[in-house]
């Protein structure tokens, strides 16, 4: 394949994950926010009731946090975040998005609010 074909297909796989998110907040019991980014940016951001990052499509990932973490690792990072972050305390998940061989290419990842467990 193609560097072209594989970019493609990567845009493809991110481009799946933004439209189903919208379907998971919906069936997900909890409120919360979710996001879909590549290794350098956020690419879908959907704010939950209660919480509101204020995250747009194209903002850079903070270096630090669950979101870096989650990619540098691989690995699914599960975070207590403080309420000096965003206003209000909430649990942050966030799973790596893989390709071919595991290479990570981006990450899915919920804030729900703390008091849900």
């Amino acid at each position: 394949m193609t560097s072209q074909g594989k970019d493609s297909n990567i845009d493809d796989l991110l481009k799946a994950f933004q439209t189903t998110l919208p379907y998971f907040q919906k069936v997900l019991p909890l409120d919360g926010m979710l996001a879909v980014t590549d290794k350098e940016k956020f690419l879908y951001y959907l704010s939950g009731k209660e919480i509101d990052t204020k995250i747009t499509a194209g903002n850079r990932l903070p270096p630090s946090g669950g979101v870096s973490r989650c990619l540098d690792t691989g690995e699914k990072i599960i975070l207590l975040v403080p309420k000096e972050v965003y206003g209000i305390p909430v649990k942050s998940t966030t799973v790596p998005i893989t390709y071919e061989n595991g290479n990570v290419i981006g990450a899915g990842s919920t804030l729900q609010l703390k008091r849900h467990g």
